[in-house]
């Protein structure tokens, strides 16, 4: 998983406040932009390539669908 992650262009983290590892390590395996989107706090250091979303994943995606004209 690690090699996979640090090879790629975007990381979504979704519904996950990084509080278990192995899977909290993930994250910083990458370079790339990675969005976080989770209702409360997340255990990982902001940085310029790191956005976070605080917010119910249902509403956040249907917001982004509408959007994108996927309504």
């Amino acid at each position: 998983a690690e090699e996979l992650i640090a090879e790629s262009d975007l990381l979504l983290v979704l519904g996950s406040s990084l509080n278990v590892s192995p899977a909290s390590y993930l994250p910083a395996a990458t370079r790339a932009n990675t969005i976080v989107v989770n209702r409360g706090e997340v255990m990982l250091s902001p940085s310029p390539n790191r956005f976070f979303v605080d917010e119910d994943i249902d509403a956040y995606f249907r917001e982004v669908a509408g959007h994108l004209g996927m309504e």
